[in-house]
């Protein structure tokens, strides 16, 4: 698989942390790009594209069956997201190494907690972001980025909240500190919600260990 397309904004102050998303089905990178000006300021942003096509955006991978990812281009995708990872420190020189977050919205978010906690990135996230999303009953998890945050919409009719119960729990059984957000919204990213995730974001002072 080719080296996925991503789009960034970093600031000019180095060292910087770097919040790494990965947007839903049917989307593309430009999506999340949008969230930028509600991040910290010292945050700098990429947002990767998935490598499949699907309607007018792209997809991480397709369904088996209703929430359980088709094998094949999961671990296709999964292996792509944890090589773009590993390259961080090549693509970004100005990053600050300890603090690298990976996260996503929806299937973007599986993906990105797949990543995590694999296994396979050991000392180089600081923490996970899911952002409306579920783990794959088929996903094993490792041990992991000690830190997650996890928001969720209350009234989301796409992945309903209480996929985002049951999730966080799995994540806790993985040794991580999972702060968990139910918001009053649907399938969706909110202001409050943002605002949550820049704090969170903040109070994290390095020390990758997953």
């Amino acid at each position: 698989m080719q080296d996925l397309i991503a789009k960034y904004v970093v600031p000019h102050e180095e060292p910087y942390p770097l919040l790494v998303l990965l947007h839903g089905m049917g989307s593309d990178e430009e999506d999340l790009m949008g969230l930028a000006p509600l991040l910290p300021k010292s945050w700098g942003l990429a947002s990767l594209r998935a490598p499949y096509a699907y309607g007018p955006g792209y997809q991480w991978y397709s369904l088996a069956n209703v929430r359980e990812p088709e094998p094949a281009d999961f671990a296709a995708s999964l292996e792509a997201v944890e090589q773009w990872v590993r390259q961080v420190p090549e693509r970004f020189p100005g990053v600050d190494r300890s603090r690298i977050v990976l996260g996503g919205f929806s299937q973007g978010s599986v993906m990105a907690m797949a990543a995590g906690f694999s296994g396979r990135l050991k000392g180089l996230l600081a923490g996970v972001v899911v952002l409306s999303g579920y783990v794959p009953d088929h996903l094993i998890l490792h041990e992991g980025p000690a830190q997650v945050f996890w928001g969720h919409g209350e009234h989301d009719g796409v992945l309903p909240y209480a996929l985002g119960e049951v999730g966080h729990k799995r994540l806790e059984a993985a040794k991580a500190h999972v702060q968990f957000h139910a918001y009053p919204m649907a399938h969706e990213v909110s202001a409050e919600e943002m605002a949550d995730l820049s704090a969170w974001l903040e109070s994290l002072s390095g020390g990758a260990r997953g």
